[in-house]
C-alpha cells in the first residue's frame, strides 16, 4: 500500500532528512464478530503517524519517497565516512552496492553480485592529530575513502558502457552525453566545481557532463590522480566522470577545511602551550613596570 505523507514540522523534516524513515500508522477502526472471542477490523480509518527508529512493521513500513536526492546523497557519504571510521567493511560494501544515482551520475541501478573485498589496515588506526596537539592528522581515514572510491570508480568503469548498442568508434563516451544540452552551470555542480578550483568561471553555457571534464582537467593534478588515477579525463565514460567529478569535490573539500594558513603556523611558532604563552605575558608586563 502506498500512500502520501506531507510533513511540515521543521524537527520531523530535519529528522527525515538525517535518515529517520520508519513510521508507526495509528488508526480507528469497527469491529465485527466472526465467531464468540473473534473479531475482524473494518472501516480502518488512519488517524496518525509517527516517525520511529524501529517500527513494528519494520522497514516495508517506512518513508521511500526517491525525490530528495540531495538529501540521500549526503546520508550516503556520512554513512561511508562513518563506516570507514570504525572499520566496517560490511557496510562499505554494501553501500557501494547501493550508492544513489547522484553520487555515481547513473540514472539505473548499480550491478548486484560484484563484490568489493576492503581491507582496512592497521584495524586499530592511530587518532588524528591536530596541529596544536603536537603533529600532524594522519590521515587515515581520507587514505581509505580515496581507496574505496576508486574501487568505485573502477566498478562504473566496467559496466558504463555495456548498455548501448553504438559502436565504440562512433560514441567513445556513450550514456547519452552527446544529447545533452548547453547550460549556464548553478546549484550542486556550481559549487563542487568551485571546491574543486576556486574562482572558476561559471558565467559560460556548457554541457554539463563537458563542464566536468574541464573542472578536473584544470584542478590539480594530484588531486584528481588520488581518485581517477593515470586514466584520461577526456575519454572517461559520462557516469564515471559524474562520480569522479563528486569524488574530487569530496577530497578537496576536506583538504580546503584541514589546511593551516601561514598566518596560524607563524602564530603557534613560540607560542606552544598555554604556559609559554603566559610566561610571555609576564614578562612583556615585567618590562612594562620597570
Amino acid at each position: 500500500m502506498l500512500a502520501d505523507l506531507i510533513v511540515k514540522d521543521e524537527s520531523a523534516i530535519q529528522l527525515i532528512e538525517d535518515g529517520l524513515r520508519e513510521v508507526s500508522c495509528g488508526y480507528d477502526a469497527e469491529y465485527e464478530q466472526t465467531e464468540p472471542g473473534k473479531a475482524e477490523q473494518v472501516d480502518i480509518t488512519g488517524n496518525h503517524v509517527a516517525l520511529v527508529p524501529k517500527g513494528r512493521a519494520g522497514n516495508r513500513c517506512a518513508i521511500g519517497d526517491r525525490d530528495t536526492m540531495a538529501n540521500q546523497k549526503k546520508n550516503w557519504w556520512n554513512r561511508m565516512r562513518a563506516a570507514i571510521k570504525t572499520g566496517d567493511a560490511d557496510t562499505m560494501n554494501e553501500l557501494v552496492e547501493s550508492a544513489p544515482a547522484s553520487v555515481t551520475g547513473d540514472e539505473g541501478d548499480l550491478p548486484q553480485g560484484v563484490n568489493l573485498n576492503i581491507n582496512l589496515s592497521p584495524q586499530q588506526p592511530l587518532p588524528d592529530k591536530a596541529p596544536e596537539m603536537g603533529g600532524d592528522p594522519t590521515g587515515d581515514s581520507d587514505d581509505d575513502l580515496k581507496t574505496l572510491l576508486k574501487a568505485l570508480l573502477t566498478k562504473l568503469e566496467r559496466n558504463a558502457t555495456g548498455d548501448n548498442d553504438n559502436k565504440p568508434d562512433d560514441n567513445p563516451t556513450g550514456d547519452g552525453e552527446d544529447n545533452e544540452e548547453e547550460t549556464t552551470i548553478t546549484g550542486d555542480s556550481a559549487w563542487r566545481a568551485e571546491v574543486i578550483v576556486p574562482g572558476i568561471d561559471l558565467s559560460r553555457k556548457m554541457k554539463p557532463t563537458a563542464f566536468k571534464r574541464e573542472v578536473l582537467a584544470s584542478a590539480d593534478k594530484t588531486l584528481v590522480r588520488q581518485i581517477v588515477g593515470d586514466a584520461d579525463i577526456r575519454k572517461l565514460p559520462k557516469q564515471s566522470v559524474d562520480m569522479a567529478f563528486n569524488a574530487v569535490s569530496e577530497v578537496a573539500k576536506g583538504r580546503n577545511t584541514r589546511a593551516t594558513t601561514g598566518d596560524a603556523q607563524r602564530l603557534n611558532m613560540g607560542m606552544t602551550s598555554i604556559a609559554s604563552l603566559n610566561k610571555q605575558n609576564a614578562e612583556f608586563w615585567a618590562n612594562r613596570k620597570g
